[in-house]
């Protein structure tokens, strides 16, 4: 839901239908609501996945200390996103699409602890998960960084 909402604010909410935040700054200047939103949204879904990491999974706090302080460190980052607002909403948003691998890599990590490696679906996801890492890792960031910085 956050990839969705972040690829769409990233190009499909600007006044101007032909604009997006590649192309116009005014836009990154005035966020949308629906940018504040997925703020809020991955937010919550930082604090779920501690959840699900510490009671469902049963991590240790010493095998779950890195998902810990990563998620925190989002949680923090989306705070002062919301409060200082404008310009770095966007920025933080377009980071978001950064995620969109994330979908195939559980896929990946869970065809790995059923010893499913040499299914067609692994196979399948890896590709995907490829893909869609060097897209929105390496070529979408790298858009995002060479356009804000």
């Amino acid at each position: 839901m956050s990839v969705i909402i972040s690829i769409y604010s990233s190009y499909f909410v600007c006044q101007n239908p032909s604009d997006n935040i590649f192309t116009n700054f005014e836009c990154v200047n005035e966020p949308r609501m629906a940018a504040l939103y997925v703020c809020a949204l991955s937010s919550g879904y930082c604090f779920y996945d501690i959840y699900v990491c510490i009671y469902e999974i049963e991590f240790t706090p010493k095998e779950c200390r890195d998902y810990i302080f990563h998620h925190a460190v989002g949680v923090f980052g989306a705070i002062l996103v919301l409060i200082n607002g404008q310009f770095f909403v966007l920025l933080s948003v377009a980071n978001l699409v950064s995620e969109s691998s994330n979908f195939l890599m559980n896929i990946r990590w869970r065809l790995l602890k059923h010893k499913m490696t040499e299914s067609w679906m692994f196979f399948a996801s890896s590709v995907a998960f490829m893909v869609v890492f060097f897209w929105s890792r390496v070529f979408f960031m790298f858009k995002v960084t060479l356009r804000f910085y």
